[in-house]
């Protein structure tokens, strides 16, 4: 059909993915920009587990200013990170909506994706959580050198993921409960935002 064309699809597709992109930034952002503010005014001692982020985002560190440099680099990553797989997922639903002349109008069409489908949803992101758990163990225990702790601070999540152990059995576990854990954590983020996108409907 001309009204639906691949074009349109994509540039849906891409708009709604730039969006939840920009909100998925921003929420990363805020959450480690003010956890390292938090630590700033409490006027201790910086947080050792936080401060290791600079290995990952150079620049970083437990003070007024590394809290705007970590919110600048945790809003990136989660930008980078979150909106292919929102294209991916809006694409796909675009391209599986039914093409009739009620739906494929430019308007139609962005009406149809302004709710997020739940269990699809849950579902990208749980898997996305998970392997992100599987791969962070394994590399652990391939890069582990003798003689040194074997990652001591992921094991960490054994306090909250009974059983969870930065071993090979511990990675198919740690991928079942962050599949889960992230399942429902997107259920909930899913319902929340429909009912924000219903509100504005109205």
């Amino acid at each position: 059909m001309a009204d639906r064309s691949p074009n349109l699809v994509n540039s849906l597709a891409r708009v709604n993915a730039i969006s939840l992109g920009v909100s998925c930034s921003l929420l990363a952002a805020a959450a480690l920009g003010g956890a390292t503010l938090v630590l700033v005014l409490q006027g201790g001692r910086p947080s050792y587990h936080l401060g290791l982020l600079v290995q990952f985002f150079p620049g970083y560190s437990v003070t007024g200013g590394g809290a705007l440099v970590g919110a600048l680099w945790a809003g990136a990553v989660a930008f980078a990170s979150s909106t292919p797989v929102a294209w991916l997922y809006y694409r796909n639903l675009l391209t599986k909506l039914p093409e009739d002349s009620a739906i494929a109008r430019p308007e139609s069409l962005q009406s149809a994706v302004a709710r997020l489908k739940k269990r699809e949803f849950a579902m990208a992101i749980g898997l996305l959580t998970g392997t992100a758990m599987f791969i962070a163990t394994i590399l652990l225990i391939i890069n582990h050198q003798p003689g040194k702790p074997l990652g001591p601070h992921l094991k960490l999540l054994g306090h909250f993921l009974p059983g969870y152990k930065v071993t090979w059995v511990g990675s198919a576990l740690g991928f079942v409960y962050l599949t889960a854990l992230g399942g429902a954590a997107a259920l909930f983020v899913a319902g929340f935002y429909n009912r924000i996108v219903g509100a504005n409907e109205k």
